[in-house]
């Protein structure tokens, strides 16, 4: 069996990979924690439920929110750039995201 597009991550590792990614952490809202970035004028603002694993479905919606594609989110760390069998992003590539 083949590894999944989508692996499962653990909220702990969604707000990693944000932080990585140069999102700054806003607020709380229940179990929801919303983070910001603002590029090129236009602002991002992913949210990420703190209570249970974030699934392929919840990944999907964070990667929309957050304007990343799904190899730029995984491979922001790398525990997780392992886990979809990518190099992890350098400092550089991760500065720069918004470039790209």
């Amino acid at each position: 069996m083949g590894r999944r597009k989508y692996p499962p991550l653990a909220p702990r590792e969604v707000e990693d990979i944000l932080k990585a990614r140069g999102f700054v952490y806003v607020k709380s809202q229940g179990d929801h924690n919303f983070y910001i970035r603002e590029v090129r004028g236009r602002k991002y603002m992913p949210q990420v439920d703190t209570g249970d694993v974030c699934d392929e479905h919840i990944i999907k919606k964070i990667l929309r929110q957050s304007g990343l594609s799904r190899k730029q989110f995984y491979a922001s760390t790398k525990g997780t750039a392992k886990k979809i069998n990518v190099r992890p992003a350098t400092k550089e590539e991760l500065a720069t995201w918004a470039d790209s």
